[in-house]
């Protein structure tokens, strides 16, 4: 479970900070939008972004107040927001800027729902006072994933003075991402380890309660 959420967040992640760093360079250099208007535009797919954070959390608390395992309404919720984020692909290749800017939505608001869910996967798998040091081992991955697709964004958009080809990636990256969970982690719950009485409260289960 812990190498399927570090692999996953070192796969995915780099996708939410490609679009929180280059989205506004991308509508600049090459769908000419002025200055003025990028941050019009920046305020759909920044509040889609929020609204999966807030939603992917609620809709897997739904699920289980509903009777789903823990298990299953994670890797669905995770699931259905990896396809969301496969949107980077025709938001590329869309003719209009409207166009682009609500397809690229789709994609942050896949983002958030999924990083609402692998963030909470730490405290649904060890007991409390594991959850830190689980959470940042797993988030150094995502940060690590993250530096490396920056640097290859930069080199590619300079080689080929293009970003159609990082957009695709950033659209792929979630769905390998979701193979990783869904075939690493196993089923996602709580790990019982030597010498550790001390249980967790799986965080789904504890919202939903």
């Amino acid at each position: 479970m812990f190498w399927g959420v570090f692999l996953g967040r070192l796969v995915e992640e780099p996708a939410s900070w490609f679009y929180l760093t280059w989205l506004p360079l991308y509508l600049k250099g090459f769908r000419g939008v002025s200055l003025m208007n990028i941050g019009f535009f920046l305020i759909i797919p920044f509040l889609a972004l929020d609204l999966g954070y807030m939603g992917g959390g609620w809709i897997a608390s739904q699920l289980i107040k509903r009777g789903w395992s823990l298990n299953r309404a994670r890797k669905t919720v995770m699931a259905v927001s990896a396809f969301c984020m496969v949107a980077a692909i025709p938001a590329v290749l869309a003719p209009s800027t409207v166009g682009f800017v609500l397809l690229v939505s789709v994609a942050t608001l896949g983002h958030g729902g999924w990083a609402a869910n692998i963030m909470t996967l730490p405290g649904d798998m060890v007991p409390h006072r594991l959850v830190g040091t689980l959470y940042g081992i797993t988030a150094l991955g995502g940060g690590l994933g993250s530096i490396l697709f920056m640097q290859i964004t930069g080199k590619l958009v300079d080689m080929q003075q293009s970003f159609n080809t990082v957009f695709i990636i950033a659209g792929i990256l979630p769905l390998v991402a979701l193979v990783i969970i869904l075939t690493l982690t196993g089923k996602i719950e709580l790990m019982r380890l030597p010498g550790i009485t001390e249980e967790a409260v799986p965080a789904g289960l504890a919202a939903a309660s």
